[in-house]
This record gives C-alpha cells, structure tokens and sequence, in this order.
C-alpha cells in the first residue's frame, strides 16, 4: 500500500514538473519561438541568403532575448545574441551589448544586413502567429525587407 502511494506521489510530481511553464518572464504572444527567415530583399530584389556554409537562418524569441542562429552542416550552429521589444508598428533589435569576449557573441551574421552595435528599427509589415515581415532602412539607405516564418 505504501509503495502505492509512493509511486502515485511520483507520478503525480512528475505530471507537475512536466507540465509547468516553459516561458521565461510570461507569455510574449505569437512571436515566442522559432522563425525561419525565408527571403530578404534589398530595395525589391531578393538577395542571396544561404550562400557558403550556412543552411538556414532562424530567429528565436524568448522574454526579451533574440537569439540568431545559423544552422551549418554537421549539426554545428553559430549564435548571436541580443535584445529586442515590440510596439504596433516596431520591432526593436539591439545588437549593443559586449561581454568578455567583446562584441563578438552580439555582432548579426553579414548576410543579414542589421547593424552589430546598433539597435535595428524594423517597421512591422505583417505580423500573425506564422507569419513575419519586416522592413528597415540600413545606413547605406537601401530598404530591406525580412519575410519569416514560423518554424515552430
């Protein structure tokens, strides 16, 4: 009869620890998660995105944490770090941030034109739970326009 108990308790502190939640500082909406960028665009003409080594580009939203991940072969992946908010018409990357390593772990892969150092302002397009699009204006004005996807 105790040992009964004993694994009912278990199973049901089990059930608890599995099914707490898994969102760091709350709910964020639908843009917690993955999002695969898709396209990108400069001044309407899409440009090369997986050229070289990386396979895939994916974003990752977390509490206020952007993680930018570039998917190489052999399951290997180089992150980037950094912060972000969100307005009705913005989304606000800052890259600005060094650690003991310098700016390295928070400087944007090249492909994708944002600027390292900086926070990037991208003008909300289209913003659904699977759907993403962005638009910003680099230093060099040429207008870039990021389509992503919700990955999961």
């Amino acid at each position: 009869m105790v040992k009964k108990i004993s694994i009912s308790s278990l199973c049901i502190s089990l059930m608890i620890f599995f099914s707490a939640c898994t969102r760091n500082n709350g709910d964020i909406g639908p843009l917690f998660g993955n999002w695969r960028v898709e396209t990108l665009s400069a001044d309407g003409e899409d440009m090369p995105l997986y050229e070289g080594d990386v396979l895939l580009y994916t974003w990752s939203f977390q509490s206020h944490i952007i993680v930018i991940n570039s998917i190489l072969p052999h399951d290997d992946a180089d992150a980037v770090r950094g912060t972000w908010s969100i307005t009705d018409k913005e989304l606000l990357l800052d890259f600005d941030h060094t650690d003991i390593d310098g700016s390295l772990n928070y400087t944007p892969p090249p492909a994708l034109h944002l600027d390292g150092g900086a926070v990037n302002r991208l003008a909300i397009l289209k913003y659904t739970s699977s759907e993403l699009m962005l638009e910003r204006s680099g230093v060099d004005g040429i207008k870039y326009v990021y389509h992503l996807k919700k990955a999961y």
